[in-house]
């Protein structure tokens, strides 16, 4: 969910303000926001957790936890939705300069990525929000823990449908270079 969010600020920024974060072998830098942030979350959540009815990361006494995850995923849904559309309206204004059919491509791959997004982590705030209700039911449990996977999934299938399986410049360099 991190990763997810510093991705699309890290889009915007090199889209919408030309600003272009090369880390060059420091890449590993970019994971270490998504890394350490929910390890500093579960500090002070430490004495919550505990066994529930259905998950085994938090017991029923405290709504710390499931209000941690909420509002971070909130703030991560709005962040990516902010970062995203303003990346397609820097395409769209560049579209009127550009050729029609790379806005049209970029235009579909954002959308997807954002519908998947939303169809992964929508169920899981249903669920939390049932959860501090103390109203959750089993069947908001399965589509909570079907979404998750599923996600993945169609995250997996789209960037290979759009990106492909490996990058044709790498191969072509790698044959330039041997040869």
């Amino acid at each position: 969910m991190l990763l997810v969010g510093s991705l699309a600020l890290v889009s915007y920024l090199r889209v919408c303000k030309a600003m272009i974060l090369n880390t060059g072998i420091f890449d590993y830098r970019i994971f270490l926001f998504p890394a350490f942030l929910p390890a500093l979350l579960s500090i002070p959540a430490w004495p919550s957790f505990g066994g529930d009815g259905y998950w085994c990361f938090q017991n029923r006494e405290s709504a710390f936890i499931p209000l941690s995850l909420l509002y971070a995923d909130i703030l991560i849904l709005m962040t990516s939705l902010f970062c995203y559309i303003g990346i397609v309206h820097a395409i769209n204004v560049s579209r009127f300069r550009n050729d029609q059919e790379n806005f049209c491509t970029a235009n579909k791959k954002i959308i997807g990525y954002l519908f998947t997004y939303i169809l992964q982590w929508t169920p899981v705030m249903i669920y939390i929000i049932t959860d501090i209700e103390r109203q959750a039911n089993m069947w908001v449990f399965a589509i909570c823990i079907t979404s998750l996977p599923i996600g993945g999934i169609l995250k997996t299938y789209q960037y290979i449908s759009n990106e492909g399986w490996w990058s044709v410049d790498s191969i072509d360099e790698r044959r330039h270079i041997t040869n």
